[in-house]
């Protein structure tokens, strides 16, 4: 996504509400017309490439959710469990990028290697929609995606790592910290890569960080690195769904 819209600096708390929504995937399910759920990133443009991988998490339908937590399941509510159902089952699909009536424009973004794939087990149930975005020139990563819930009392932690190796269960731990973290409320910044909700009214949470000095010399072209999100929540407020504390076999 090309840098000529949406600054880093000015992309905090103190002028938007929320994280503004950048790329938006709307699937119909069963049918081509009505109803429709909502996939939603919200990385800003640094003059790289950006990774969004679309899971079976949506975020909204807008006919609303069933709940007082706006929350949907895996599959939403046309097939809750069965995320490979839910793609099976789309007629249709919308891909559009949202770019805020105050910006300048027009705006070229280029989309490339659209993939389709079944991995059991690949978020928390709380966590959907990743997208990972990189700026070549600083060499920082950001980072969106969507929580589960969504209400006055949803206030939400995670916590981010990365390695140039898979990352699972059993080696999660050892995966490294961010040097630095910067959240979209500029207050919640840390060293100890945590990530704060901003907005407990919305799904969408985006943060940046750096990676450890001695490692930037490894993000060389064509170097992949992996980027892990763990939920560390305390909700006591809120009654989650039981799915949400299961464990997560993670591939």
């Amino acid at each position: 996504m090309p840098p000529n819209y949406l600054n880093f600096d000015d992309y905090a708390k103190s002028n938007l509400s929320r994280p503004d929504l950048t790329v938006s995937f709307y699937p119909f399910i069963d049918t081509s017309v009505g109803g429709h759920y909502y996939h939603r990133a919200a990385n800003i443009p640094m003059g790289g490439w950006t990774k969004v991988l679309v899971d079976a998490h949506p975020t909204h339908h807008n006919g609303g959710a069933h709940n007082p937590y706006s929350s949907f399941s895996e599959g939403g509510d046309h097939y809750p469990g069965d995320g490979q159902k839910y793609f099976d089952s789309m007629a249709t699909i919308s891909l559009g990028v949202a770019t805020p009536g105050t910006k300048s424009s027009p705006i070229a973004f280029y989309v490339d290697e659209l993939a389709a794939y079944s991995m059991p087990y690949e978020n928390e149930e709380t966590i959907s929609n990743l997208a990972v975005g990189f700026s070549p020139q600083t060499k920082r990563f950001d980072v969106s995606f969507s929580d589960k819930y969504r209400c006055i009392e949803c206030n939400a932690e995670y916590e981010v790592r990365y390695s140039f190796f898979p990352i699972d269960n059993g080696n999660y731990e050892q995966a490294y910290l961010p040097d630095y973290v910067v959240n979209f409320d500029r207050e919640d910044n840390n060293e100890q890569g945590k990530i704060i909700k901003p907005s407990p009214g919305y799904n969408q949470i985006w943060a940046a960080f750096d990676i450890q000095a001695e490692h930037k010399t490894m993000l060389t072209e064509g170097q992949t690195i992996f980027i892990a999100i763990k939920d560390k929540s305390e909700r006591s407020e809120i009654e989650q769904q039981p799915a949400d504390f299961e464990i997560v076999s993670v591939l």
